[in-house]
Formats: structure tokens, sequence, C-alpha cells
């Protein structure tokens, strides 16, 4: 077997195991397992919203002597760097992830970014100095940066390919719920004085939800074992996952995977292609993938998409903007759900991008002309974020562990997120600075990459659904 081989659905199917029903793609517990492991997502999501209506609470208050409970100041450029560290954590978290998930397992990666989560939440819910929130809002970071690679890794390969879009979006999902949950609490209160402690405080809720669940219901991933050449625990994993639904047919696939990886010539798969092998040794090979998962994560973060997230509530005064985009965020992305498996990845992308640059284009024309509306401008910010949450929003993720096999998965997954949380924190960052000197035309400079990206895709994006263990 070559590292080429393309791994269609159709290779998968089997009779099952009780003879009499239909093959099921999905079981009670794989929904759980998902579901649980999905959680360090939740958080992901719940802390880009973190720092959105908490912002005026800190930026209206008046410095007080002694340890504030109520409040102390930020100005509006120090609270663009609290938004914006986070992705600087993740950098960190998302390069050592790759070599954890391998050394440590899929599982045990899953669990690791609470233990940052824990410690950043508490450290912002305990702040009585502006660095300590930066701290924490760093170190929340590098468990984000952990959970983006170890979850949608996970989710991947426990799922039989013709449900993979189905439960590999649950990563996408659970940010936008978590992201959702965030603002209501915000839109009721959560974010005022005093109560802003709580607001950071309450996420160590999900943390300690995941830890107990993981532990007790989610088995290894069953593709890891097998790459291990572990197979008794890959069928033990299996059978967890698929209960009756279980099929030989799939066991033998992955057993069969395993034993030729071991004995080919290319006996490195069975172990693991690092980072600096991936760009020496399999760069021949690997090149088209690493460009196509490059310009995704890229593309993702250069549309604007946290410019708009993290600071809705400076762009739009009207406290009920934030809690649509969210709804709106939850809704389009249950839809994708629906659709990922059975439309594809390539057309996904391909409207999504379309969509979104001309709603910034509305935006722009908008203030060219001058036409003042907030009616419009409310509902150009919509579409666009709907657009989003339909396709760039899930698609970088899902794509990108379709386009290696499992030996490189963790590196090269590494390698695309990390450029997904440096160009992240640039927009974040910059944005302050890009709306003061643009102003009306903030949105032109996404406008343009959003464009960018939508022609490369065009003309490079591969469709991937039903691809598994290759390069393109």
């Amino acid at each position: 077997m070559t590292v080429e081989k393309v791994i269609e659905m159709d290779d998968l199917k089997g009779t099952p195991v009780d003879g009499g029903h239909e093959d099921k793609a999905l079981t009670k517990r794989l929904l759980l397992v998902s579901i649980l492991a999905s959680i360090g997502s939740f958080n992901f999501g719940y802390n880009i919203s973190a720092v959105n209506t908490p912002s005026s609470t800190f930026e209206k208050c008046a410095f007080q002597e002694g340890f504030p409970w109520e409040c102390f100041f930020v100005s509006a450029e120090q609270w663009g760097l609290v938004a914006g560290i986070m992705a600087l954590g993740a950098l960190f978290g998302s390069l050592a992830a790759g070599p954890l998930a391998t050394r440590l397992g899929r599982k045990r990666t899953v669990l690791l970014p609470n233990l940052f989560y824990i410690i950043g939440l508490l450290l912002m819910a305990f702040s009585s100095q502006y660095w300590m929130l930066v701290v924490g809002r760093a170190i929340i970071g590098i468990g984000v940066g952990l959970a983006c690679i170890a979850t949608p890794i996970y989710l991947t390969e426990i799922a039989r390919p013709e449900a993979r879009g189905l439960i590999g979006s649950f990563h996408q999902l659970s940010i936008v719920v978590g992201f959702l949950i965030a603002e209501l609490l915000g839109y009721v209160g959560f974010a005022r004085p005093y109560w802003w402690r709580l607001f950071f405080g309450i996420d160590l809720i999900p943390c300690l939800v995941q830890i107990v669940g993981v532990f007790v219901w989610c088995p290894e991933s069953p593709r890891f074992l097998a790459l291990q050449g572990r197979m008794e625990e890959t069928k033990a994993s299996l059978l967890v996952l698929r209960g009756s639904t279980f099929q030989e047919a799939e066991f033998k696939e992955l057993e069969v995977s395993a034993q030729q990886h071991a004995s080919s010539s290319e006996r490195l798969l069975r172990q693991s292609i690092g980072l600096i092998s991936l760009f020496t040794n399999h760069f021949k090979e690997a090149w088209r993938s690493l460009l196509v998962a490059s310009v995704l994560h890229l593309g993702q973060q250069l549309s604007g998409i946290n410019a708009v997230l993290f600071f809705s509530s400076k762009l739009f005064p009207e406290p009920i903007v934030p809690v649509l985009i969210g709804l709106l965020n939850l809704i389009m992305t249950v839809l994708a759900i629906l659709v990922i498996d059975h439309a594809g990845r390539r057309p996904l992308a391909l409207s999504s991008s379309l969509i979104m640059f001309l709603s910034t284009l509305l935006l722009i024309l908008f203030s060219f002309f001058q036409i003042e509306s907030r009616l419009l401008s409310i509902s150009a910010i919509l579409v666009f974020v709907g657009s989003f949450a339909f396709g760039m929003g899930p698609i970088p993720w899902l794509m990108t562990n379709e386009l290696f096999p499992t030996a490189a998965v963790s590196s090269a997954v590494s390698f695309a997120v990390g450029l997904n949380w440096i160009s992240n924190m640039a927009v974040t960052v910059s944005f302050p600075f890009v709306r003061e000197h643009l102003g009306r035309f903030v949105f032109a400079p996404y406008a343009v990459c959003i464009g960018a990206f939508f022609v490369f895709s065009l003309f490079m994006l591969p469709e991937t659904r039903g691809r598994l263990a290759a390069f393109i």
C-alpha cells in the first residue's frame, strides 16, 4: 500500500454483525462520545465571545485602590491585546498538539486542554490587574490550540467515512454553541460589574464534565490504535463505538492497513511522519495537501470573521446584535452539518466564500455611497456570519484531516492550525487600528482576502468526501 491510496466509503461497507439490518453509521454511543470530546471546542467558542460584552465594563470603570471586585480600568487598545493574546497561546498549543497526539494518544490529548482552561479561567476570574487578564487569556489559548488539533482528529478517526462530515462538524458546532451561550450570558447581564468574574469562572463547569465523561465513556481512537499495531484494543474500541452495527469488514480494513504499513517499504507510516520529515522526505507527495490546508486556514481567519465575533458589540451598539449573530451562527452550522456529507466539502467552501465576499462588498458600497441604514448593515453582517458558519467555519477543520494519511495528520494539522492562529491574532490585534484608519471601509481588506480565497478554491480545492488516509 502506498500513502497515496484512497480508501473510498464503499471499502468500509459490509454486513452488520446481526446480519438482518441495514448498516448504520451512527450509534447513541458514538454521538455521546462525539459530544463529550467536543466540549473542549465548546470552551473555545465560549472564550471567543467572553471578551466581547465585558469590554465596555472595563473601559468605563474608574480605577480603584486595593482589590477591585467590581472592575478596573482597561483601555480599548489594551482590551484588543486581551482579545488577541489567546491566539498566541493557541499557536503554541497547536504546535505542541501534534507530537502530543502521537505520544499520548488521541484521547489523552483531548483531555489535556482542560488543565490550561482551568488555570486560565481562574486567573481571569480572580484578576485584579490588567496583566492577569492577559496571562490568563494566553493560558486559555494554549488549551484552545490543543483542543483545535486533538478534537477534530479524534472525531474524524472514530467515525465511519459516510458519517465523517457529520461527526467531524461537532467541533465547529460546539464552538458556535459556546459562542452563543457566552453572548446570551452577556446579554442578560453577566458581563456587568462584579458579575464578569462569574462570567469567566462559570466555564469551569464544562471542563469538569469533560474530564469525567471522557474518562468514563470515551475509548481511544481505533485508527490510532491500529497505527500502533494494537489490534485487540482496536477491535474493542470499534465494538464500543459501533455496538450492534459493528462490521468485521471495518476492523479487517484497519488490520490489513496496519500490516501493510508495517511490512512495506514505507515503514515510517506505521509510526509517525513528523513535521520536518513532511517537508523534506515526503514533500513531493505532500506539497499540494500542505498548500490546500494552509490556504483553508489562512482564508478562514483573513476573512475577518473574528473581527466581527470579537468586536460586534463595538461595531453595533445594539445589545441584541451579538446574540443574533450567535444564534444565526448556530442555525447555519446545524444546516451545514445536515448537508455536508451529501453536498460535499468543495461546493460548501465555494458558495460560502462567494456569499461572504458579496456581503462585504455590500458593506463597502454602503459606505462608498454613504447609505446610512443600520438595518441594511446589520443584515449584511448577519449574511456574512451565516455564510461563514455554513462553509468556511467547519470546512477547514474537517478537510485538513482528510488531506493527509493517518501517520502524517497530527503534524500536518499542527502546521496548518498554527497558520490559523497566527492570522487569527494578526486580524484580532490589528482590527482596532484598521478600524481607526479605514473607518467606514474597515471591511475592504477582508473582502480582498475572501475574493482571493474563492479564486484559489475554484481552481485548486479538491473534493475530499469519502477519502481517508491519503495525500491529494
